[in-house]
């Protein structure tokens, strides 16, 4: 079991994650530790994403992976780095598959915009309200929330086993 939390408040947003890497060719446990949790600067916006699902591929950890996808991007704002989050997602998950079989996989971003905390929940079977699919589907979607007026806290919960 992968278990992501993300908690937004009006002034800090929490993230945490396990460090367990699961092969997605076996479903077993690898060795290697890996913090799963990318850290994005940007001019305007500043955030991390973290993932539960698919840990390695190829000898490359996700972590790796989005980091190759973010890289030269000039300037994305939050719902671009979604979206290309979700597009090369979509692509490596269905290499995946051809090769190996369909997984459950989700990445959650959150950040601050204009001073304003919000999430992208990008999965193929999960979304950020706790909607949550039996089985996987064959692409990546978006959903996202913004911390609400006069709201203290939401807390994102993403997982799979």
């Amino acid at each position: 079991m992968t278990l992501n939390i993300t908690i937004l408040t009006p002034l800090v947003i929490y993230q945490s994650a396990d460090f367990r890497l699961t092969d997605a060719r076996t479903g077993k446990p690898l060795r290697d530790a890996s913090p799963k949790t990318v850290t994005l600067n940007y001019l305007e916006w500043n955030g991390f994403v973290t993932y539960t699902g698919i840990g390695s591929w190829r000898g490359r950890s996700m972590s790796d992976y989005l980091v190759e996808w973010l890289t030269g991007v000039p300037a994305p704002n939050i719902a671009e780095v979604a979206k290309i989050i979700s597009d090369n997602g979509t692509r490596l998950l269905r290499e995946i598959e051809r090769r190996s079989s369909r997984f459950k996989h989700t990445f959650t971003l959150a950040g601050f915009v204009d001073q304003s905390p919000q999430v992208y929940v990008i999965s193929n079977f999960e979304d950020c309200f706790g909607g949550n699919q039996t089985g996987a589907y064959d692409h990546l979607e978006i959903s996202n929330r913004f911390l609400g007026h006069g709201e203290k806290a939401t807390v994102i919960i993403t997982g799979c086993n």
